[in-house]
């Protein structure tokens, strides 16, 4: 809003205004709208981050107990989730594809949906379409998805471990709400400040198909999880002998989505504060 209508919207006059004293900066308003902005993107990321927590978190408790569960969870989270902000483009037409072939399986299989089979014919689709837009797209960034996501994981473990070990020294009980709470906006800046380093390091490790199939394999895996769970939900016998495990992402689910929403909000208006330039990714 402009000092003009700020003016018309107290029902201020000239003097009055300069009586007190009323003058907003310009450069205020852009670093509002740029901090606003940067909280609705990061917002998006810690709810995208939150559901992909609650799947780790529930496959890898069973495994390793809570500590371990935490530490895996908050480690791929992070990954995945950079793979699928980092090439937004490629995520956007992946969705589309992975969508539909998800759909079409629920449909012809119906009562007799095979879990695994599902993920594996998505992860296959993402595979296809993710490497052949990796093949001849060329001025796509998705040859940089290798150095996003080493940057993911390497944020995602090193700021899990320090949570985990810090509620663990303190005896702080520790649930899956309050660790992404706190991984969202944490490891969104650490990852924001090494993400450079790594692109200078790692941009050519994998050649631009490889990358492309890098990110078509996280975003089938994120569009699968939540068509797979939404199913299971409204029909329990779709998730078969994974009945527990979708029972247990269910009941986490609006916390931990909503924790990530929440925080990651707070995180990318701290990054838009703090930092106006917008990162060459």
């Amino acid at each position: 809003m402009r000092n003009d209508d700020l003016k018309r919207e107290l029902g201020l006059d000239e003097e009055e205004c300069e009586r007190c004293g009323i003058a907003i900066p310009p450069q205020l308003i852009e670093l509002l709208k740029e901090s606003t902005l940067r909280a609705v993107i990061w917002g998006f990321v810690g709810t995208l981050f939150g559901v992909l927590f609650a799947f780790f978190y529930a496959i890898a408790l069973p495994w390793g107990g809570g500590g371990l569960a935490y530490l895996l969870a908050g480690t791929l989270s992070s990954g995945v989730a950079a793979l699928i902000y980092g090439s937004m483009r490629l995520t956007v037409i992946l969705s589309f594809f992975v969508s539909a072939y998800g759909v079409f399986y629920l449909i012809w299989k119906g009562e007799a949906v095979e879990p695994l089979q599902l993920f594996g014919y998505a992860l296959l689709v993402g595979i296809v379409v993710g490497a052949g837009y990796g093949l001849f797209s060329r001025h796509s960034r998705v040859g940089r998805a290798d150095a996003k996501s080493m940057t993911g994981l390497v944020a995602g473990a090193v700021v899990s471990l320090l949570v985990v070990g810090l509620f663990h020294w303190m005896a702080w009980r520790l649930t899956p709400t309050i660790m992404v709470a706190i991984l969202c906006p944490v490891v969104g800046l650490f990852y924001t400040r090494l993400v450079l380093r790594f692109i200078g390091w790692f941009e050519k490790l994998l050649p631009p198909p490889a990358d492309g199939a890098l990110v078509g394999m996280a975003v089938s895996l994120f569009v699968t999880v939540g068509l797979w769970l939404i199913a299971a939900s409204l029909d329990p016998p779709l998730a078969g002998e994974y009945q527990a495990l979708v029972v247990q992402m269910t009941a986490m689910l609006p916390t931990v989505a909503s924790a990530g929403l929440i925080s990651g909000m707070v995180g990318g208006f701290i990054s838009g504060w703090l930092w106006q330039h917008w990162l060459d990714m």
